[in-house]
């Protein structure tokens, strides 16, 4: 009984693992949203996105002073900013006094030399540094607790998931030397699988992050299709990539112009991409690869579907 016992669990066991091998990811129909290239004559009033609007003051002294904010996380009333001028992560209480603060540079153990990239999630702040390919995880009180190593692929962007793992872009390689797509890396670092595969012809630049997370999913914007996704793991079954919203430009070049040879520079730096996303709007940036024209700011209903677009930078 006992031996029978055992083998009906190894069974179960390669029965899952399989499972999880031969996984495909659920890729359902979006949403397109029509932009004319044009800019709304309605006015947008900040009081249909915005419903408050509150100013904390940061204690400023030599131990705090905050150089240039790349980042800010809110987190069980703290602020956690990250300072791309000193390399550090520095945090306050809801009222901006000055806690502690992670600035730990060099090449040495629970040291670093660029912070490409930082989250937090379950008490844990995870920093990576795509120069050294690797991620270093601390306390929420600052402390060192261990480092990953994520292999030669350059990851752009990463997010951490509810399963120890880490979802991961890099849309703009040449694909050479690095992965390019969407991927999925274990705990360990290790790849685990690939989601979405890009061409490799194309080389940019951009600075704002296109991953983020929305309520119990992670979503991100797309620059090779101008399309949101939203994923979200599963642990027993076939994690979920869906594209939800996809945005069609009437007559604005984008990225996916390049593929189609409408502009020939294939070497341009995209600075000014973003998406921000809350209960009722989807805000997204979009600048003209040519530079010849203004960037767009999107602002999109979901309740209505709605689109008010205004003059960026």
């Amino acid at each position: 009984m006992k031996r029978l016992v055992f083998l009906i669990l190894i069974f179960q066991f390669l029965f899952l693992i399989n499972c999880k091998k031969d996984q495909k990811v659920i890729v359902e129909n979006q949403k397109r949203i029509l932009l004319k290239n044009s800019f709304s004559q309605k006015p947008l009033m900040f009081s249909e996105i915005i419903d408050s609007i509150t100013y904390v003051k940061l204690e400023t002294s030599k131990k705090c002073i905050v150089g240039e904010i790349q980042k800010i996380i809110n987190y069980k009333n703290r602020f956690y900013i990250h300072d791309r001028k000193t390399k550090s992560i520095l945090w306050f209480t809801s009222k901006g006094e000055y806690l502690n603060k992670i600035r730990q540079i060099g090449k040495g153990p629970g040291e670093y030399l660029n912070i490409s990239e930082f989250f937090i999630l379950n008490d844990r702040i995870h920093i990576y540094d795509n120069r050294l390919r690797k991620i270093f995880l601390f306390s929420i009180e600052g402390e060192f607790i261990n480092s990953i190593k994520t292999g030669r692929d350059l990851i752009r962007y990463l997010i951490p998931l509810d399963d120890g793992g880490y979802l991961c872009n890099n849309e703009f390689d040449d694909g050479k030397s690095s992965r390019t797509g969407i991927w999925k890396i274990n705990s360990q670092g290790k790849f685990e699988k690939e989601y979405l595969k890009f061409d490799k012809h194309l080389e940019m630049l951009f600075f704002w992050s296109p991953m983020y997370k929305f309520e119990s999913e992670i979503r991100f914007l797309s620059h090779l299709d101008n399309s949101i996704y939203s994923f979200k793991v599963n642990i027993l079954e076939d994690d979920i990539l869906k594209k939800i919203y996809s945005y069609d430009f009437e007559e604005l070049l984008t990225i996916d112009d390049i593929k189609k040879g409408a502009i020939d520079d294939k070497e341009l730096e995209i600075g000014n991409y973003s998406v921000k996303e809350t209960k009722d709007w989807i805000i997204s940036e979009w600048p003209d690869p040519n530079f010849k024209n203004p960037t767009k700011i999107v602002f999109h209903s979901k309740k209505n579907d709605d689109v008010i677009i205004s003059e960026g930078i």
